[in-house]
């Protein structure tokens, strides 16, 4: 006697469900350029976002004295957002100060935020607005780290980060900052272009010059450092690196 098609149906192994990874999208920028040495900084942020993206602000920093000696600027960032990593490198007579701010948009943040300087200071920012992110608190969604040395120096490389969650498609995101207004040649990781080409700067030299840098990957890695920044004379530099987690979704096969 054949088994009833009812019987055979009920019998079936439930549907195996599969992930699925979309990479987080760079949707908008914007830059900020410095003018002049303040303690208060306006910072611009993407014309395009929404209540979910993350805002990311990549900031520079550097003040020399009048006596040409090195006066550090230590960041307080925008109202409203979590700071990432912030950190300096300091020589005989200048310093760079690199910060790195972070913000699950709630879509009303507007057009600019401010941040300040502990001393008057020319400063430089890059903003950028990311959509597809995983879902939970800026913790889960987002690891960083940073890197500086204490002399001049022409490379520095940015920090190797491994966040910890599983192979997921992650947007791979480096800053630079250096105090000299020399060529820049980003990373280059395997030959591969980096998805978005960012810069801004105080132009000019004088009390200080600060300059921020900008590069991007997309990448299936548990793990992953860039490589190194390097310009074209002696300089101070600071890096710094991001990973955003992308959301899943679950399909049944």
């Amino acid at each position: 006697m054949g088994v009833p098609a009812l019987a055979r149906s009920a019998a079936r192994a439930p549907r195996r469900r599969r992930q699925f990874y979309e990479f987080p999208t760079i949707v908008s920028s914007a830059t900020t350029p410095g003018s002049g040495t303040n303690t208060s900084h306006t910072v611009n942020l993407p014309s395009t976002y929404a209540a979910g993206d993350l805002l990311l602000i990549g900031s520079s920093a550097a003040r020399r004295n009048a006596s040409n000696v090195r006066v550090d600027a230590v960041f307080t960032g925008p109202s409203g957002f979590t700071e990432l990593q912030q950190a300096t490198n300091i020589t005989n007579n200048e310093d760079v100060r690199i910060g790195v701010y972070a913000k699950i948009s709630n879509g009303s943040e507007g057009s600019t935020v401010s941040m300040s300087t502990g001393n008057n200071s020319r400063t430089a920012h890059i903003a950028l607005a990311i959509r597809g992110l995983a879902a939970g608190a800026l913790a889960d969604v987002v690891n960083s780290g940073v890197n500086f040395t204490s002399i001049l120096t022409t490379s520095l490389s940015t920090p190797t980060l491994t966040p910890g969650w599983f192979n997921e498609a992650t947007l791979w995101i480096a800053f630079m900052a250096h105090s000299a207004p020399e060529t820049v040649t980003p990373p280059s990781p395997s030959g591969e272009a980096s998805i978005i080409s960012l810069s801004e700067n105080t132009g000019g030299t004088g009390v200080a010059h600060s300059d921020i840098n900008c590069r991007a990957w997309r990448r299936h890695q548990k793990s992953f450092g860039p490589g190194s920044w390097s310009v074209g004379g002696d300089a101070d530099i600071c890096t710094a690196a991001v990973a955003v987690r992308s959301v899943n979704y679950l399909f049944a096969e």
